[in-house]
């Protein structure tokens, strides 16, 4: 069984399955197909098996052809963002890897028609006393700090005016009972070619996460609407840092194994999450994390099914107007939120049961 990751997030069903070789299947059974995963980065690099719905390939086949047309900018930065790395991070693999993914978030999201001239301070550190001394150079004091809690991964904070990465975070704790500590700051970056693919997976994924809340946050003016689902902030953010990932490393990978690597592997979310999509609209501690693997896998069917990117662009700007999420929902996409989660919500489902076939 798979090891749970991160945010450790169920049906038992026996079906025909069939193992698809170089994009090709076999056989054709069941709807259901076993896929080789081989991951670019980490251990293991090959020989992994995965089992997917035909609805879910078809999901991320669309999602592909609708980021193929985006061309990656690998070198520059854009002037708004101030940079303020220590020095123990600047020679990092993960870092180098994590920055090329944002610069190709940016670039579609450009392409999408979302920019900003706002000034972002980036904050990349190993230690919490160099975040802590930047974050007041700024002005900046989240509220986590105020109330004597740690900033552990990464994080975007005071009204998005800066992004916290904390590698040591992302190297070492593996729960949240976990905590920082002089020799976890200063022990040395584990190498990429040694450590699980899930985890330098998430590791480069961070910051292009953070910046999807922050820039889905500016362009609406931080008029968010209240009722807007933590599945949809949630599942926004990770889908975004995907299909980054997959623009990143077009050369040597796509976004079907970034998808598998995070929505399928990362955690044993199938077996620990129940329930409709529904439930996650609200995030509640009862719900370890769910709204980060229901949603992402939500909104790849709104993207794939209901419009694509421009849609949901659309979407999230519309629902800075004033009115209830719900309306704006409706209004984009002809049909209720509540209709849309009936849906995703079988779409889930039987993802979870190819998944529980391949135990």
């Amino acid at each position: 069984m798979k090891r749970s990751l991160g945010l450790a997030l169920c049906l038992v069903v026996l079906l025909p399955m069939t193992v698809e070789v170089s994009g090709s299947a076999i056989s054709d059974r069941g709807g259901v197909r076993r896929v080789l995963l081989s991951p670019p980065f980490g251990t293991p690099s090959s020989g992994i098996i995965v089992t997917m719905t035909e609805k879910e390939i078809t999901v991320v086949r669309r999602i592909q052809a609708q980021i193929d047309a985006y061309k990656p900018i690998f070198d520059t930065d854009r002037p708004r963002l101030k940079w303020r790395i220590e020095k123990a991070v600047a020679g990092s693999a993960t870092f180098r890897l994590s920055r090329r993914v944002l610069w190709s978030l940016e670039n579609v999201f450009e392409a999408a028609g979302w920019s900003t001239t706002r000034s972002v301070t980036v904050i990349v550190a190993r230690s919490h006393a160099f975040i802590e001394r930047e974050l007041a150079a700024i002005n900046c004091v989240p509220l986590t700090l105020e109330q004597g809690q740690p900033l552990l991964m990464g994080a975007s904070v005071c009204n998005h005016k800066a992004i916290v990465i904390n590698f040591t975070g992302y190297f070492f704790l593996t729960s949240a009972l976990d905590q920082l500590s002089a020799e976890l700051e200063s022990r040395q970056e584990p190498p990429l070619a040694t450590t699980d693919y899930r985890v330098v997976d998430r590791n480069i994924s961070g910051l292009a996460h953070e910046w999807t809340h922050a820039i889905r946050n500016w362009v609406v003016n931080g008029r968010i609407p209240s009722d807007e689902p933590a599945w949809l902030r949630e599942g926004f953010a990770e889908v975004m840092a995907t299909i980054a990932r997959a623009v990143a490393f077009a050369d040597i990978s796509n976004y079907r194994t970034f998808h598998l690597i995070r929505m399928r592997e990362f955690s044993d979310w199938e077996t620990r999450c129940g329930g409709s999509l529904t439930n996650y609209r609200v995030r509640t501690n009862g719900y370890n994390g769910c709204e980060y693997y229901f949603g992402p896998v939500a909104v790849e069917l709104l993207l794939a099914d209901y419009g694509g990117i421009a849609k949901m662009v659309k979407l999230l700007e519309m629902s800075g107007d004033g009115i209830t999420f719900q309306n704006v929902f409706r209004n984009v996409y002809g049909i209720t939120l509540d209709e849309f989660e009936t849906r995703a919500t079988d779409y889930i489902r039987q993802i979870v049961i190819a998944d529980a076939m391949k135990k």
